[in-house]
């Protein structure tokens, strides 16, 4: 066997990958100037694309902490269909200064057609000055004050619009009180910390449309209906998607551990299919389609199919087990409608219904 001196070698690899050292291309110039001209160009379409996601959140949200507010007993809070928002740090925040007019001062970011601060007559751009006589500087006092209000109580707002005051009153909808969050976050999933309810962006491109998004949602509004997180003393509920993620190749498991960290755990079978039981009954409370929702997990299933018979040690049910149990509710909250009786999940014995608690 012939050996070639260090130096030899070294020519031959410098010989054939030199070429992969440098270009060989002249190429095109591109300014300094005009690299950020496209910059703002896409900040503009990230934060036109992220409203629009906040409006279907807020959309598909109210449709079940309105409808069906009555799983969530006194935890409840006004819902006017408006959100506000405010001056940030992001570098993002001026391209929602420059697209919607957002000021220091709370800023009506969007509407909801129809809502209450829609009937009300309170528009986009309009800056909130003074909510119920009491000056609001900034979004923590917005929020100081929202907390002191009766989930029926009349709002009086001063706003500035157009450089002159305008006064309104809303009157708002009762509605559950845990906040439903857009999470920047491109991994599909959904989680409930007892206090709100955070969905990403992947989650919102996951779900087809509103039905699958509304499925979702209530899912997770089950979890803090149902005290979940008291009951398990955990930080965050429901990783909706965490054992799909654990099975689906290297990318599933980064994704995956976003989410953990995201979610910091998961509820044992039982509370996930309580989740998906309840979650069923207040789609159907709130009059939206949920004859169809099984089908969910079929998708979710032939899409991930790797992840089809397992169970994420325990903690998950598995993808079919989940869309066989919805089925079978779903049987059941429609032999309820055709008796007339009334649309409550069933209880076990000594347990008192939700709408009684």
């Amino acid at each position: 066997m012939k050996f070639f001196p260090l130096f030899t070698c070294s020519c031959v690899l410098t010989a054939l990958f030199g070429c992969a050292t440098t270009t060989t291309t002249r190429g095109v110039s591109v300014s300094d100037a005009a690299v950020n001209i496209e910059a703002d160009a896409q900040r503009d379409l990230a934060v036109q694309s992220i409203v629009e996601e906040r409006k279907r959140l807020l959309r598909v949200s109210r449709a079940l902490a309105t409808k069906a507010h009555s799983f969530c007993g006194n935890d409840l809070v006004p819902s006017t269909g408006a959100v506000f928002w405010s001056k940030s740090k992001s570098e993002l925040s001026p391209s929602y200064e420059k697209l919607y007019g957002i000021a220091e001062r709370p800023t009506v970011l969007f509407v909801l057609d129809e809502s209450p601060a829609g009937v009300a007559g309170l528009q986009a751009r309009d800056v909130l000055t003074q909510l119920n006589n009491t000056a609001i500087p900034n979004m923590a006092g917005l929020a100081s004050v929202y907390k002191t209000l009766g989930p029926e109580d009349p709002i009086r707002m001063q706003v500035e619009r157009d450089g002159a005051p305008v006064a309104i009153e809303v009157k708002p909808e009762k509605a559950c009180r845990y906040p439903f969050v857009l999470s920047t976050k491109l991994a599909p999933n959904a989680y409930a910390d007892g206090a709100r309810i955070v969905v990403t962006r992947g989650m919102m491109a996951f779900a087809k449309d509103d039905s699958e998004l509304s499925l979702v949602l209530a899912h997770e509004l089950a979890h803090n209906v149902m005290h979940h997180k008291d009951a398990k003393d955990q930080n965050a509920l429901g990783d909706f998607f965490s054992h799909m993620f654990a099975a689906i190749g290297s990318g599933g498991r980064a994704w995956g551990s976003t989410i953990s960290s995201a979610g910091a755990g998961a509820y044992s079978q039982d509370f996930e299919m309580e989740a998906d039981y309840v979650g069923l009954y207040i789609l159907a409370s709130s009059g939206l389609p949920f004859r169809d929702a099984p089908r969910f997990w079929r998708r979710v299933g032939a899409a991930y199919a790797s992840n089809i018979g397992t169970n994420d040690g325990g903690s998950h049910p598995s993808f079919p087990y989940r869309m066989l149990a919805l089925e079978a509710a779903a049987k059941e909250i429609s032999e309820k409608m055709e008796q007339g009786l009334p649309i409550e999940p069933n209880m076990k014995d000594g347990h008192t219904a939700l709408s009684r608690r």
